[in-house]
């Protein structure tokens, strides 16, 4: 297969620099996901990988041979399309069976390859269908064949479900974590989709405005986000991010979420002590929690905060409740029908082990850890 490494790239389109400086390691056998939202650069740096885009600085190679200067058929790469783009005149068979014939193949053997991708695929009653006659699912799953009967150093994938129905992406995210599992493949995937970004990727770089972000496996991205940009893209629903300061009154010091100074939460000393040393002053400063670390007890509890019920959202196996905190909403991930409609209040606890902090004006992580 292929390790490719990204090293300082640039891609201006005009004057116009939409891919700043981009690094990245994607080592052999790796499902690596290209993540962030439309217009962020994913797509031109998958582009740019395949030979379909130059780049006006740095390079790409491919098992360390730079290919940034080389022609798309001599870098051995399969590229599947979010549109599928298969010729609308050929047979699904024919047009598997395109790229062999282009390279000169034997027929003998492009039979071979093309029965057997298609039996892998699990679409040989489909080899005699015409592309009008076939399902968005089953189009896919051509288009997937087509690229993988070369057996090509590397896949890349763009958006490849974006046009597809809930239930089939639901279906082909894990059709397509089993084809990389069985084919050992090194796959570039690119989604706006986090749910599909955290369930199939070994790596997430996440992307914004032609920057990497941050690259790190699914647990890494979600537990500990560099910034609140990450903070904010990955999980859903999304990280609880509210300006805050903290005050101090004798041992004590607590943590006050928005400009409401009655809702304090109690800080341990141990955490207080890592904050004053990142931010001593306590200017420009946001708390981040998740969800699910966000306590919430239906009558008085010894550390939990008095808050309002604003919205409850009923989710199937859990509901999120939001609730006023300060002059913000925050979000609590509770089991089903847990809180009442009728509930005017409830109480909180922010899992101390589960907060970041981020400075508002850079919009980065200030990397304190409760627990160490």
């Amino acid at each position: 297969m292929a390790n490719i490494n990204v090293k300082d790239m640039i891609k201006r389109f005009g004057q116009t620099e939409v891919i700043t400086k981009l690094n990245l390691e994607i080592k052999d056998q790796e499902f690596v996901v290209l993540l962030g939202p439309s217009g962020c650069g994913k797509t031109t740096t998958l582009r740019a990988i395949a030979g379909l885009e130059d780049i006006q600085g740095g390079e790409i190679t491919i098992d360390g041979k730079a290919v940034h200067d080389l022609p798309v058929k001599q870098r051995d790469i399969a590229f599947v399309f979010q549109l599928f783009a298969l010729y609308p005149h050929l047979s699904a068979f024919n047009n598997i069976a395109f790229p062999l014939k282009a390279a000169g193949m034997p027929k003998s053997d492009i039979e071979k390859r093309v029965f057997a991708v298609a039996e892998f695929l699990q679409i040989k009653s489909l080899l005699k269908s015409m592309p009008s006659a076939l399902s968005g699912g089953d189009l896919q799953r051509v288009s997937m064949a087509r690229a993988l009967v070369r057996d090509p150093k590397a896949l890349l994938m763009d958006e490849p479900m974006g046009t597809l129905d809930a239930k089939l992406r639901e279906e082909l995210r894990t059709e397509l974590k089993h084809l990389h599992i069985e084919t050992n493949s090194t796959t570039v995937y690119v989604t706006h989709d986090q749910v599909e970004a955290m369930s199939m990727g070994d790596k997430i770089a996440v992307m914004n405005d032609g920057i990497l972000q941050q690259m790190g496996n699914p647990k890494e991205v979600y537990d500990n986000p560099s910034n609140i940009f990450v903070a904010q893209f990955i999980g859903s629903p999304v990280m609880n991010v509210v300006d805050c300061n903290y005050a101090t009154d004798g041992d004590v010091t607590h943590l006050v979420l928005g400009e409401n100074n009655s809702d304090k939460f109690t800080l341990s000393k141990n955490l207080t002590q890592k904050l004053k040393a990142k931010n001593g002053d306590s200017k420009n400063l946001a708390v981040g929690i998740r969800a699910e670390a966000v306590d919430l007890k239906l009558e008085p509890t010894k550390g939990y905060v008095k808050v309002e019920v604003e919205v409850i959202e009923p989710l199937g196996p859990f509901d999120i409740v939001d609730v006023k905190v300060g002059d913000g909403l925050v979000r609590s991930s509770t089991r089903s029908q847990y809180v009442e409609k009728s509930c005017k209040h409830v109480w909180i606890h922010l899992n101390e082990e589960k907060i970041h902090f981020f400075d508002t004006q850079s919009g980065q992580s200030l990397n304190i850890n409760a627990e160490a």
